[in-house]
């Protein structure tokens, strides 16, 4: 049977529509942002590919974007925005995953707030290749739930445009929950190496640096 070139591209444009379907985005969780911050994502739409708003800070993860799973883990600070983000579900959940506890669980040494290097040692002892661009997990800094949990995507991830990252911000908490409310279950995308450790309340302070112990 032969087809005209205008069925061919009526075709062809169906399975392309059919494709982006199936490569849907989703959400990936939120972020409590900086007015600064807020406006340069709503401007992009996307967050920024190099991490400039976290550079230069002691984070809990490292270098990249800091996003939780849950709008109870978001700071009520005065000042903060609050920015959800989608993804393509299908290319993060391929991507290596790593927990990370607040100590290292061979040798005792902090975790939490380390260095880039440090917490960089630690995911090539679990993460064969790419480790680099893998997500980082773990439990929230703040919170006692076991499902409220903190990821990073790495500067070298954000900048993978497979992922099709997205990105929008409010001024308040109640304009983000009106859109986005829900808690994504990271735990559901599976084959997260190591252990996550023990949840905040119980964890031992000694394991953070110095200057960041209460």
């Amino acid at each position: 049977m032969m087809f005209s070139s205008q069925t061919t591209g009526s075709i062809l444009l169906a399975a392309g529509l059919l494709f982006k379907i199936a490569q849907a985005e989703e959400l990936i969780g939120y972020r409590a942002a900086s007015e600064e911050e807020a406006k340069y994502i709503n401007d992009e739409h996307r967050p920024h590919k190099q991490a400039k708003f976290d550079q230069g800070t002691l984070t809990q993860l490292g270098a990249g974007l800091h996003i939780v799973n849950s709008p109870a883990s978001l700071s009520d600070a005065r000042g903060t925005w609050y920015c959800a983000f989608k993804a393509e579900i299908s290319e993060m959940k391929e991507l290596d995953k790593v927990w990370i506890p607040i100590k290292n669980p061979q040798d005792e040494a902090p975790l939490w707030f380390s260095s880039e290097e440090t917490i960089m040692t630690y995911v090539n002892s679990l993460i064969d290749d790419d480790a680099d661009e893998a997500l980082r997990l773990a439990y929230t800094s703040v919170a006692n739930n076991p499902n409220e949990l903190e990821m990073l995507l790495p500067i070298e991830t954000l900048g993978d445009d497979d992922l099709d990252l997205w990105g929008e911000c409010w001024q308040t908490k109640a304009e983000m929950q009106g859109k986005f409310n829900e808690i994504v279950d990271w735990k559901s995308w599976g084959n997260i190496a190591g252990n996550p450790g023990p949840l905040s309340p119980s964890r031992d302070l000694r394991a953070l640096p110095r200057k960041l112990r209460a």
